[in-house]
């Protein structure tokens, strides 16, 4: 038995020591007759906001190909929510998949809310790697391990409380109506949420259940496999929808109509109308809705139902109006506060959101989750214009019950803009005892000091991504972003002139063109990531730095 794993191992060494050889050599390539540039980074590598095949790497590849002639290969290997520790860990099997001469790094800004712990440095020595190979070959021919933490393991149909959850192959996450994106990390699963956020889920299959756990949600999840049986007419709808079976689901909606889910079956019948081309009934169907729920109060169900139907037709303004009738009568509303949050913020009405919470807060004395949810929220949207107020609704969610984790987040993520003068004056606004003043004071030194840290595992993380590009014989070229973020620039341009590798700055390119130019001209509404015309700029920058 020692002879046959001395001669596996022996063997795998020798294969794998002809392939790195290979690679060194430049005999194996990519695919194609042109140089290969590989792009790693997050959701602006990815390309979130723009149309498609117009993120900065398709572009990019038009670009080069148009100014050099020769059949360059761009390949995209971002992913939004991805960290520094997502981009190294990945890096080697990209380098051994696709061979480029080039990689383009830009990662760093989702550090600030994954905080990835310090990476083991890879070797960047120029000589074989020596690792025991024959383990690795285990793990691989372990199949139940593979079926415990593979992708497989939740790909389906799971449910919790009547509601369907449907993992795809192909990376599509249906839930409750709405369609979303994951991708699994290894124990991480990362669901991308329609308007790019991304949540990160630690999961695992436990007693043939899928449970998932974050550290946004107070509780654990625990799904059952497979989907529900004794659907009502609603779910029958929405499972219908989530296949495209549209003649099912109208069937099924229709028949909601004549129960106590009619406003959800409302809903429905907006969505199938829409999916089948038909928009002026969509139209006229909401426009009815509207017409029976014209007066005060509005119901919550209704309210809300409605309000997503005129998302759905593109009437933001009155969806905008509709929600905030049904945060007067209904100040819990998860969905009412979805719209008031994104599509109010979105359109530049902050200050109608934040006169919403401040209608809200007193009826939520008692309001569970709401009250500090919705104390920290408001604090995030004075956060750039009053930042003394937004310290202050920190602590007050705080007080409330807010999480101290995400209190400290926050804290971090303005460290450019609060000071100790701001906590002593909510310490002193809002009554606070010594004990909780004490705590106070601690949890905003950890929010200020913890940049540190994330700042010496990011340069960690870059200076160890250019080694291991270096190893694989590529040339790395170090990205900053296109928006304002001058700690990353810094720890950027250090870990370039550390190493030797040229940097591409973005920033100064787009402050010169935003002073002919709006920034709705090349970023999309969240003021971070770039429309068509945004990534445009990106490409350029990166082309020329190639062709220079």
């Amino acid at each position: 038995m020692i002879g046959f794993f001395v001669f596996v191992e022996l063997a795998l060494q020798i294969v794998a020591y002809v392939a790195w050889s290979n690679r060194r050599s430049g005999e194996v390539r990519g695919d194609g007759d042109g140089p290969v540039v590989l792009c790693v980074g997050d959701s602006m590598t990815f390309g979130l906001g723009a149309t498609t095949g117009n993120s900065y790497p398709s572009q990019l590849e038009r670009k080069l190909r148009e100014r050099d002639g020769r059949a360059w290969v761009v390949v995209n290997g971002g992913y939004p929510g991805r960290d520094s520790q997502g981009v190294l860990d990945l890096l080697p099997d990209q380098l051994e998949r696709y061979r480029p001469e080039f990689v383009f790094v830009l990662v760093g800004t989702n550090d600030q809310w994954s905080q990835p712990g310090m990476t083991r440095r890879i070797d960047a020595s120029d000589s074989f790697p020596i690792v025991w190979r024959t383990g690795r070959l285990i793990d691989i021919l372990m199949v139940g391990r593979l079926a415990e933490h593979g992708e497989g393991a939740f790909v389906g149909v799971w449910h919790k409380d009547g509601v369907e959850v449907h993992f795809q192959p192909t990376g599509r996450m249906l839930y409750a109506g709405a369609e979303l994106r994951w991708e699994t990390d290894g124990s991480t699963l990362n669901v991308v949420m329609p308007d790019g956020q991304v949540v990160h889920v630690d999961w695992r299959i436990e007693d043939g259940k899928l449970r998932l756990e974050s550290e946004i949600w107070d509780e654990v999840q625990m799904l059952e496999p497979g989907p529900v049986t004794d659907l009502t007419p609603v779910q029958r709808g929405r499972r219908a929808a989530a296949v495209e079976d549209w003649d099912a689901a109208m069937t099924a909606f229709e028949a909601g109509i004549a129960t106590d889910e009619r406003w959800h079956a409302e809903e429905g019948i907006v969505q199938v109308l829409l999916a089948t081309s038909r928009p002026k009934e969509a139209a006229s169907r909401v426009a009815s809705m509207a017409a029976e729920l014209a007066s005060d109060p509005i119901p919550r169900m209704a309210g809300e139902s409605l309000a997503h139907a005129q998302i759905a037709i593109g009437e933001i303004d009155a969806a905008i109006a509709t929600a905030d009738r049904v945060l007067d009568a209904h100040p819990e509303s998860d969905r009412a506060w979805e719209i008031m949050v994104k599509h109010a913020v979105e359109r530049g009405r902050t200050d109608e959101v934040v006169a919403a919470i401040d209608r809200a807060l007193p009826k939520l004395i008692d309001g569970g989750e709401w009250r500090p949810n919705l104390l920290v929220q408001r604090g995030l949207l004075v956060r750039e214009s009053q930042p003394a107020v937004f310290v202050r609704n920190l602590f007050e969610g705080l007080r409330a019950g807010a999480p101290e984790k995400h209190v400290i987040n926050h804290i971090r993520l303005a460290r450019h803009l609060v000071d100790d003068a701001m906590l002593e004056r909510a310490i002193a606004d809002l009554g606070a005892q010594p004990d909780e003043a004490k705590r106070w004071r601690e949890i905003f030194r950890r929010g200020l000091e913890s940049q540190d840290d994330l700042s010496t595992v990011l340069v960690e993380h870059l200076a160890a991504i250019v080694d291991t590009c270096k190893q694989a014989g590529a040339e790395p070229l170090l990205l900053d972003y296109p928006f304002r973020d001058l700690d990353h620039e810094k720890l950027v341009d250090s870990v370039a002139a550390a190493k030797g590798v040229r940097r591409v700055p973005l920033r100064p390119k787009f402050d010169e063109l935003l002073e002919s130019l709006t920034r709705d001209d090349l970023f999309i509404r969240d003021d971070v990531h770039c429309n068509d015309r945004g990534y445009g700029v990106m490409a350029d920058l990166a082309a020329d730095a190639l062709l220079r």
